[in-house]
């Protein structure tokens, strides 16, 4: 499971969650919505402390935090942790 390191980075993680739950149809109809959903997002996670097994990751973008769930590449974990 992924969980903020400090209480200001598990407030960002969960707003972020937030917009990242919105509907994508429905955010698609409203390219600038789109587009300012996506700057919120990216200021939300750049530079977040992330725990995640033990271990603490600094985020720099939106991809580092895919990166980092438990769904992508889980065969690489054992070699890192």
């Amino acid at each position: 499971m992924i969980r903020g390191s400090r209480l200001s980075d598990k407030v960002r993680l969960m707003f972020f969650s937030l917009f990242d739950s919105i509907p994508r149809t429905f955010v698609r109809k409203f390219p600038l919505l789109e587009r300012y959903i996506q700057i919120i997002k990216e200021n939300l996670v750049n530079g977040a402390m992330i725990n995640f097994e033990g271990s603490r990751f600094y985020c720099i973008d939106v991809e580092s935090l895919f990166i980092l769930s438990p769904h992508f590449e889980s065969w690489m974990w054992k070699y890192i942790v």
